[in-house]
């Protein structure tokens, strides 16, 4: 339901009755790390695996905090110890391959991505979708992990009646949906997108599930929006709740499957039409999105058929950009970047699990063919 602090205070209460019960302890240390306080959950997770050391659930959470704590290598290592204790506990396989890619680890890859493809083919929920985007595994595979996760944990909602459309020749409401609306990616991409909506034909509105965060990026968005409505304390029902009530005529999702993302929100029908756009080019396997806005260097014509949302292309690029971006007024020198005098330089700013065998196979052919270059 989304309310930590509730379930922090019972899972303390069921310990002051059972203090060493390892399911009270492991919930405990899943509330601490909603709550932000990652080394008071860490330490809830190895109380619970010192009463028992081969408990799958703790392991994992212990992993998940390390890396949420950004030390991946110790994550790996609980990773692999709970696969080894249940191979087919939800998501582990997924969550331990994207580690070992994050770190590198190339050692066993192929087998890895052979075993986690025969598993997502026979129907196992054993990755996210997320962990599955930067592996080789065919699209029609993707696809099938993304419908998997939505049948299991983000069925479409009941409860609430279908939204009902307004009338034509209203301003048609926009709902933009994010945990990042901060200094993160998704926003310095998209801040001058906000900004210029035609206001004459467009009511633009920001549902924020992110922690309170007051940086620059936050001031500015709260000011490039109609409304900035803060919603981290509501569930997922109540969100979509409130954006009927403002009567939102499409609904965006900026975030897909990416951290803290609220799918569910989604599944309830926040409105008419629901779009992905941005965070996740991925399909998101779901009904209820109706549209995937890309161009043709994310989706290629040809795959449209392994997405369950229809394309929406835009002419030239998808990723919107903003204008008001700070370029460094030092242009640095070759030598303070520590390069060459000479020579082509290739760069590579991307997360490295997006770092394949194969990418470097022909990084290291570029560098073999044209002389004198560097990476």
């Amino acid at each position: 339901l989304g309310r930590p602090a509730e379930a922090l205070a019972g899972s303390d209460q069921a310990l002051t009755i059972r203090p060493k019960d390892v399911a009270a302890l492991n919930n405990r240390g899943v509330a601490l790390e909603n709550l932000g306080r990652l080394e008071d959950a860490l330490e809830s997770f190895r109380r619970a695996l010192a009463v028992w050391p081969e408990y799958a659930e703790a392991i994992n959470s212990e992993a998940s905090c390390l890396i949420a704590l950004k030390r991946p290598d110790e994550a790996l290592a609980s990773y692999a110890r709970a696969l080894r204790i249940r191979p087919h506990y939800p998501l582990l396989l997924g969550n331990w391959l994207h580690t070992k890619m994050k770190v590198c680890d190339w050692s066993g890859l192929s087998q890895a991505f052979e075993r986690l493809a025969a598993d997502i083919a026979a129907g196992n929920p054993v990755a996210s979708p997320f962990a599955v985007m930067a592996t080789p595994l065919p699209l029609a595979l993707q696809r099938q992990c993304a419908e998997s996760l939505v049948r299991d944990h983000f069925p479409p909602g009941t409860a609430l009646p279908t939204p009902v459309t307004r009338s034509p020749g209203d301003r048609i409401r926009l709902g933009y949906f994010s945990a990042d609306f901060c200094d993160h990616p998704v926003a310095h991409l998209a801040a001058g997108l906000f900004e210029r909506h035609d206001r004459s034909r467009f009511e633009v509105i920001a549902f924020s599930f992110g922690p309170p965060v007051k940086d620059a990026m936050r001031t500015r968005l709260e000011g490039a929006f109609d409304q900035f409505i803060d919603v981290r304390g509501k569930t997922d029902k109540e969100i979509a709740q409130l954006a009927r009530a403002h009567g939102i005529d499409i609904a965006v999702d900026l975030m897909g499957y990416t951290q803290n993302a609220r799918t569910g929100i989604f599944a309830e029908r926040a409105a008419p039409v629901q779009v992905s756009y941005l965070g996740y080019p991925g399909t998101m396997g779901a009904d209820y999105i109706d549209y995937l806005i890309a161009d043709t260097t994310v989706i290629p014509r040809e795959d449209v058929r392994h997405y369950a949302e229809k394309i929406a292309y835009l002419p030239h690029t998808y990723q919107s950009n903003d204008a008001q971006r700070i370029i460094a007024d030092h242009p640095f020198t070759r030598q303070e970047a520590c390069l060459p005098e000479q020579g082509f330089v290739f760069c590579c700013f991307n997360n490295n699990w997006k770092i394949t065998p194969e990418v470097f196979d022909i990084w290291m052919r570029l560098l073999h063919q044209i002389a004198g270059s560097v990476l």
